[in-house]
């Protein structure tokens, strides 16, 4: 559970790196699962 905390707190902060700085490299290079992931609580 802690892996999977950690590695969404890495991709939310790629994410807000990719948007703050006008790319969307990352979020087009991204499966639905790994969106889908970012909102889960599981």
């Amino acid at each position: 559970m802690e892996e999977k905390i950690l590695g969404l707190q890495k991709s939310k902060i790629d994410i807000f790196n990719e948007v703050i700085e006008g790319g969307s490299a990352m979020l087009k290079s991204m499966n639905m699962a790994e969106l889908k992931s970012l909102f889960s609580y599981d």
